[in-house]
C-alpha cells in the first residue's frame, strides 16, 4: 500500500476516476500501484501517453462489458457506502451467488440497488460468507478498484471479525487454532480437519458467558469452506443451529455473523473499520456494547 503514497488525489464520480500525481510515472508502473494485470488494463483507457507527470489531472474512463447481470427487487441493509465500494449486512439463509436454482440472491439484490440508482457498472463480491451465516458483505462498485481490493483479500490485509455463540460455557480466555481442513469424504457437503488438508488458523476470543450461552468473537487468518464451523466443532464447541456440525437447538438459525470488517481505502490512504449491529437473534448478546466488550486488535480509524 507504500505506492499510495506516489499519488497526491484519486477519486471517483461513479463513472469516470481522477488522478493527480506527487511524482512523475509510466502508465504501465500506475497500474501496479493497484494491481491491475495487463489483461484487465483493456478495460481502461487514461488520457495520457506513455508518462503521467506530476500535478496534472488525469482521466480514467472504464470500457462497460456486455454481461446480463440477475437483479432482484428487495431490499438491502447498506452498512457503509462510499464511491468505489458498499458494505451490506447479509441476512441468514441467503446466498451471495447464483447456484442454478435461486435466483434471488445477495448479488442480485445489490445490483437491483445499483441498477435502480443508476450506477454506471454492477458491483461485484469480493469474498463470500455461508449461505446460513449473516453479516458483512464487501462489494466493489467500480471495475478500477476490483483488482485493488482481490489483492488485499488474497494478502489477508483485509481483517474480518465474526461472532458466534455456543452453548455451555467456553473454558478458554483465547483459542489459538491451526487444524488443516478438507472435505469430508463420507458427506459432500461438511469439512473435517484433516493432516491431508488445507492449513487453517481460526483466533477466538470468549466475550461473555450467559444463560448457559458463550458469545465467541473469532477471527480467520485463512478463508477455508466452513473454517469457523468446523475447527468449532473439533474442539467441541459447534455453532448453536449448526445442521451440519452441531444441532438445532431452537428457530434461530445458524449463530455465526460476519460481524466486522476492516480494509484499506485507496481514496482516502487509510485502513476503514465498518462494524455492523449486532444481529437481534444474537439473544441473549443483542444488547451488548461490543465497541468496549470485544479486545480483538482492530485498525478503528472509522465505526458505522
Amino acid at each position: 500500500m507504500n505506492m499510495l503514497n506516489k499519488i497526491k488525489t484519486i477519486r471517483c464520480n461513479n463513472n469516470l476516476v481522477y488522478v493527480v500525481l506527487k511524482q512523475n510515472m509510466e502508465i504501465q508502473q500506475f497500474y501496479e500501484v493497484f494491481y491491475i494485470s495487463k489483461n484487465r488494463q483493456k478495460l481502461f483507457n487514461i488520457n495520457a501517453d506513455a508518462i503521467l507527470y506530476a500535478n496534472k489531472t488525469y482521466t480514467i474512463t472504464t470500457r462497460r462489458k456486455n454481461e446480463h447481470i440477475q437483479t432482484s427487487p428487495h431490499d438491502i441493509e447498506i452498512v457503509y457506502e462510499d464511491d468505489i465500494c458498499l458494505i451490506v449486512n447479509k441476512p441468514t439463509n441467503l446466498l451471495i451467488h447464483d447456484d442454478g436454482a435461486s435466483p434471488d440472491t445477495l448479488c442480485s439484490r445489490v445490483n437491483f440497488y445499483t441498477l435502480c440508482n443508476n450506477y454506471k457498472f454492477f458491483a461485484y463480491p469480493i469474498h463470500r460468507i455461508d449461505k446460513e451465516t449473516s453479516g458483512l458483505v464487501f462489494f466493489v462498485k467500480h471495475p478500477f478498484f476490483h483488482s485493488f481490493f482481490d489483492h488485499q483479500i488474497q494478502e489477508h490485509i483485509i481483517k474480518k471479525q465474526y461472532l458466534g455463540v455456543v452453548q455451555g460455557t467456553f473454558p478458554y480466555r483465547h483459542k489459538h487454532i491451526e487444524k488443516p481442513i478438507s472435505r469430508d469424504r463420507h458427506d459432500a457437503k461438511k469439512m473435517i480437519v484433516s493432516n491431508k488438508g488445507k492449513t487453517a488458523i481460526t483466533d477466538i476470543y470468549k466475550v461473555t458467558t450467559k444463560d448457559h450461552y458463550s458469545l465467541l468473537c473469532i477471527g480467520i487468518k485463512t478463508g477455508r469452506k466452513h473454517q469457523i464451523r468446523t475447527h468449532l466443532k473439533y474442539i467441541g464447541y459447534p455453532i448453536v443451529n449448526d445442521p451440519l456440525y452441531g444441532h438445532i437447538l431452537d428457530n434461530r438459525k445458524l449463530l455465526l455473523e460476519s460481524y466486522a470488517i476492516d480494509f484499506y481505502h485507496p481514496l482516502e490512504n487509510r485502513f476503514i473499520h465498518i462494524q455492523a449491529p449486532i444481529d437481534p437473534r444474537f439473544k441473549p448478546f443483542s444488547h451488548i456494547d461490543l465497541t468496549s466488550t470485544i479486545k480483538m486488535p482492530l485498525h478503528k480509524t472509522h465505526q458505522k
